[in-house]
């Protein structure tokens, strides 16, 4: 073997080391670069983790609080009904005293004669 193909070899096996070490060098980057986007995904998922298990305590109380202070519909027919019975009872009262009034009214007209001073 000669000089140049000596040299040629060398040359040859330098860079492919050099190619080598470059490829590890990009893997290695890579392998940092993948490490780190999966690092930001396992602290994002944490963060969900952390906003779901609050909704679901959010969601929980306010189930507990419709159950505790919802007023049902049949309970709130059944007091509208009361009311409207009282109402009506107070209506027809107040026709009767308006009826009444009006009787006197008429009863005191006929009866009294009208002064020529009004």
């Amino acid at each position: 073997m000669n000089l140049d193909t000596i040299s040629s070899l060398i040359a040859i096996l330098v860079g492919m080391a050099a190619l080598l070490k470059y490829v590890f060098y990009s893997l290695d980057k890579h392998q940092k670069a993948v490490d780190g986007r999966f690092k930001e995904h396992k602290e994002k998922l944490s963060e969900h983790a952390q906003a779901i298990r609050e909704n679901e305590r959010e969601i929980r109380d306010t189930r507990d609080e419709i159950h505790t202070q919802y007023v049902r519909h049949e309970h709130l027919d059944k007091k509208l009904d009361d009311h409207g019975a009282v109402l009506n009872a107070m209506f027809k009262r107040l026709n009767a005293m308006a009826r009444d009034l009006n009787q006197l009214i008429g009863a005191h007209n006929g009866k009294v004669e009208r002064s020529d001073d009004e």
